[in-house]
């Protein structure tokens, strides 16, 4: 686990405040709990501006938040949700030492349906993205 003073160091040499410097930390274990669990990690599509931070540009931006397509309806209900990320905070700690309490996890789920309208004004549904909110206070 990283310690305070390294989190300040970061802060300091990236004008950020230590909370932005530790939520990304957190966000970045939680993200390789999420790739680590044997159903979310090979039927979630890890995307969005996050990704690009993680994946391309190490200091570029810092993490707000985690933007998965899921691809699995059974991943869409709640319970489910609750149950996998259970699991991952638990590997978390194991792996980090990073204690996510179970009761602090709780997800709003947004269901949203896009459409595209072609030349000839035809709607086509396209797809219906998955939205989760993972709230930790």
């Amino acid at each position: 686990m990283i310690d305070r003073q390294e989190v300040m160091d970061f802060s300091r040499e990236f004008g950020l405040t230590a909370n932005v410097v530790e939520k990304d930390y957190v966000l970045g274990w939680l993200l390789a709990g999420i790739s680590s669990h044997p159903e979310l990690g090979s039927s979630w599509v890890f995307k969005g501006g996050t990704c690009l931070k993680k994946c391309y540009f190490e200091t570029y931006r810092f993490s707000e938040d985690l933007d998965f397509t899921v691809i699995r309806l059974e991943h869409q209900d709640r319970g489910f949700l609750i149950n996998a990320f259970k699991e991952i905070v638990n590997w978390v700690y194991d792996a980090a030492g990073i204690e996510i309490p179970h009761e602090l996890i709780s997800f709003e789920i947004l269901r949203i349906l896009v459409n595209f309208t072609t030349d000839s004004a035809a709607k086509l549904p396209l797809c219906k993205p998955f939205i989760f909110l993972l709230s930790m206070i």
